[in-house]
């Protein structure tokens, strides 16, 4: 700016550069329509329950395919989701979800195979590849768009925030360092 004033340059050196703007989408999340519909066209139990869970915990599909069953207190009807030797949640940090009736209920009546809650029908760890590419066929034949496993966590959000406005407890739920990064929500 200066130097071009002056007439120590004859054009602006950055002038064809393009800056990066913000853009600011609304998050895609599931209508209740939707939810039911993906619900009611789950192929097996299993994968019912793990849309469940996430509609119902806001937890990443990361966070859920390494939950273990010393990660869930029945009694206190809480989900610890924290930093492990083989896995570390998004922003690493330790945060205890609140346990929705759906959920304590589908837990409290879930058979422990091994040391992991969701599990493969041959008893394995979940895979978050093959569950996010069957979910997206899933969707296709719904016709359902522009969503993936991590709109269960928008839906759950947008939900919470619409029923209670609270974005601060929203932030706190879904782990978010940043009430920033949870604003997206706040023009519900």
């Amino acid at each position: 700016g200066r130097a071009l004033e002056l007439k120590y340059l004859r054009e602006n050196p950055a002038g064809k550069i393009k800056l990066l703007g913000e853009v600011k989408r609304n998050p895609r999340f599931f209508s209740e329509e939707e939810v039911a519909l993906i619900l009611e066209e789950c192929a097996d139990l299993r994968t019912k329950e793990i849309y469940l869970t996430l509609l119902y915990t806001g937890m990443r599909i990361g966070e859920l395919v390494n939950l273990e069953w010393q990660d869930v207190d029945l009694d206190g009807r809480k989900i610890a989701v924290w930093p492990k030797d083989f896995w570390k949640p998004k922003g690493r940090e330790e945060r205890s979800i609140p346990m929705h009736d759906v959920v304590f209920f589908m837990l409290l009546n879930r058979q422990r195979r091994n040391g992991w809650v969701f599990v493969k029908q041959d008893g394995d760890k979940l895979n978050i590849h093959s569950l996010e590419t069957r979910f997206r066929r899933q969707l296709k034949r719904l016709g359902m768009k522009d969503a993936s496993l991590h709109t269960w966590r928008h839906t759950f959000a947008s939900y919470l925030v619409m029923s209670s406005g609270n974005i601060r407890a929203v932030q706190k739920l879904l782990g978010h360092k940043s009430i920033r990064t949870t604003e997206m929500y706040s023009h519900l």
